[in-house]
């Protein structure tokens, strides 16, 4: 979502999405396509968010990945 989304609005589709991941049919297909489907609370989801750029750039800098 933008960045300026209400914390109102950021909180109640994060309860939307958490129901529908509690769905056993709706987890049994995420995982059928190799997904593990998460329901963070949205400040987790930041946090683990923020830890995979992290990750992602100290990778691609010390294998020296370039654009194009």
């Amino acid at each position: 979502m933008p960045a300026k989304t209400s914390r109102a609005t950021v909180e109640r589709l994060n309860a939307e999405l958490g129901a529908v991941l509690g769905a056993a049919e709706v987890r049994s297909w995420l995982r059928e396509q190799g997904l593990d489907p998460l329901a963070d609370k949205p400040d987790q989801a930041r946090q683990r968010l923020g830890e995979d750029i992290d990750r992602w750039q100290r990778i691609v800098k010390a294998v020296g990945i370039k654009p194009e």
